[in-house]
């Protein structure tokens, strides 16, 4: 069926390059002589997720989000399970509400990665969906088109990150078939925590507050032990940002002030490392 769909597709595809280059096409068309908007953004339902614990039956939904102008006959496109970090296993695909069984043919291959220690693998998912007949997915603010279902494996300590990630995304409008400019969402962030390290006695670390906040916010822990301290700002992508404490601290109560004046909106991690142990929460910046 996967074999069929792509040569289905493939058809699509080369009829769309005929109608570039034998009209001028651009991404605003004219029906009726009104200016629409041809695309939309094929994303996950939420940008973020924490997961703790739960080794399986995990879930997120792929939804088409705005999309305008002529309507949609046909989608492909891939997701990657793990980004770099592995930690997940992909499991399965099934139906959105806006694309049924008896509306649209639904096909995906899974390309597996190279098993690592952990046990998971980067894996690669390819998806196919074509409407039968006259079947189309017209203009809307939210198309669910897939669920995805995957495990987690290889989270040794509090604060572990991985990556759901779309892209190669292409769709085709009915007639006339172009390009129907469909772009990929932003790379969704997974935040992993067991809970024993989030109630370990080595540390107490607090919400920040205020939280949401602009530029300022305090983050507050405690040690139990004299202990080296690390305590570490990190964006979305995992990638570090600054570091407040890196130094010994004595058993007791403390305090820290963040300035967050030169960075922009979004989702933060703050992490403290305390001897052998680590714990890791969310903070929300917005300007």
């Amino acid at each position: 069926m996967m074999k069929r769909l792509r040569i289905i597709f493939t058809l699509l595809a080369i009829q769309i390059l005929i109608a570039e280059k034998t009209f001028s096409f651009h991404p605003i068309i004219n029906l009726g002589f009104i200016p629409y908007t041809q695309g939309g953004i094929l994303d996950f339902s939420s940008p973020t997720a924490d997961i703790l614990n739960p080794p399986s039956q995990n879930s997120d939904t792929v939804v088409l989000r705005n999309y305008t102008g002529l309507p949609l006959k046909a989608l492909q496109f891939k997701i990657v399970f793990g980004k770099d970090e592995g930690k997940l296993i992909f499991r399965s695909i099934s139906r959105g509400s806006s694309i049924p069984d008896s509306s649209f043919l639904l096909d995906y291959e899974v390309y597996k990665g190279e098993p690592r220690p952990d046990g998971s693998s980067i894996d690669i998912v390819s998806v196919v969906l074509l409407g039968w007949g006259e079947n189309v997915l017209l203009p809307r603010d939210l198309h669910q088109i897939i669920s995805i279902n995957y495990d987690i494996v290889g989270v040794n300590d509090d604060g572990s990150i991985t990556h759901l990630r779309l892209y190669d995304v292409i769709g085709a409008t009915c007639t006339p078939v172009q390009d129907a400019n469909i772009l990929a969402g932003e790379i969704k962030t997974i935040y992993l925590s067991r809970l024993s390290f989030v109630n370990n006695k080595e540390i107490t670390l607090l919400q920040n507050y205020p939280n949401p906040f602009n530029p300022f916010t305090t983050i507050n822990f405690s040690v139990a032990n004299d202990e080296h301290v690390s305590l570490k700002i990190f964006n979305s992508l995992a990638q570090e940002i600054a570091t407040l404490v890196d130094e010994y601290k004595t058993t007791g109560n403390y305090s820290i002030n963040f300035d967050a004046g030169n960075l922009t909106s979004g989702v933060y991690l703050y992490q403290i490392k305390v001897g052998n142990y680590t714990t890791v929460k969310k903070m929300m910046l917005v300007k």
